[in-house]
C-alpha cells in the first residue's frame, strides 16, 4: 500500500499542476482525470463518509482510526474533526476547484488531502503498536501487529512531500531493530509517543 497506492496517489497530487486542464476529452480534462485516479487509490465510495460500505485499503484504515478517535461510526461520518470528513471534503473541494480553474483552492485542498492521508498512516501505526503491546506474550500476534506498524513507517517514504523527516523515520524504525522477538514494551511506548508528537495526535484516543 505504501509502494503502490500511496505512492501513486501522492505523486499525482504533488504534481497535479503539471496535468493539462484546458483540453476536454470525453467530458473531462487530464487534470480532472488525474485527481479522480488519485481519489480511487484511497479506496472509498463517492458518497463517503455518508456511505462507508465496501471500504478498501487506505479508506478502511482511515475509517477505523476515525471511529477510534470519535468513539462511533456516526461521529466519524459527521464530526468536522474526523479524518473521514476532513479528507473527503478536501477531495471534493479540490476536484471542484479544478473544474472551476481555481488553482489556489485546488492546491490548498491537495495539501489537506496529502497531510491527512499521512496522519492516517501515523494513527494506524499507533493502533497496531498498541495491539502488539496487548498481545505481547503471543509471538505471532505481537509480531504480526508490529510488522503492520513498521510497514506504515516505511510507507511514509513514498510521499515526496511528506512532513515527517527521514531522521524521524530512522528513529522510529530504530525502536524495533531488526528482530521483533527482542522488542521491548518500553520501546513500543517510546515509538507511540514519538509518532503522536510528530503528528500532533492524542494516542489515548487510538
Amino acid at each position: 500500500m505504501g509502494g503502490f497506492s500511496y505512492y501513486q496517489a501522492t505523486t499525482i497530487f504533488n504534481t497535479i499542476s503539471t496535468y493539462d486542464n484546458s483540453t476536454v476529452t470525453n467530458g473531462t480534462t487530464a487534470q480532472e482525470r488525474a485527481w479522480d485516479e488519485a481519489f480511487g487509490y484511497f479506496g472509498v465510495p463517492v458518497d463517503f463518509p455518508t456511505n462507508y460500505s465496501g471500504l478498501k485499503n487506505w479508506g478502511s484504515y482511515c475509517n477505523s482510526v476515525s471511529v477510534s478517535m470519535t468513539t462511533s461510526q456516526t461521529l466519524a461520518s459527521t464530526d468536522p474533526a474526523s479524518f473521514n470528513v476532513i479528507i473527503m471534503n478536501a477531495f471534493l473541494k479540490g476536484r471542484a476547484a479544478i473544474t472551476n480553474k481555481d488553482n489556489t483552492v485546488r492546491d490548498a485542498q491537495r495539501d489537506i488531502v496529502v497531510r491527512t492521508w499521512e496522519k492516517v498512516g501515523a494513527a494506524r501505526f499507533i493502533t497496531y503498536v498498541k495491539q502488539a503491546k496487548t498481545n505481547f506474550a503471543d509471538d505471532g500476534k505481537r509480531n504480526h501487529a508490529l510488522s503492520e506498524g513498521v510497514g506504515f513507517i516505511k510507507a511514509f517514504r513514498y510521499n515526496s512531500a511528506k512532513t515527517i523527516t527521514e531522521a524521524q523515520i530512522t528513529t522510529l524504525l530504530g525502536y524495533f531493530g531488526t528482530n521483533m522477538y527482542t522488542v521491548t514494551t518500553t520501546n513500543m511506548d517510546n515509538a507511540i509517543a514519538e509518532m503522536a508528537r510528530i503528528f500532533g495526535l492524542d494516542a489515548t484516543k487510538l
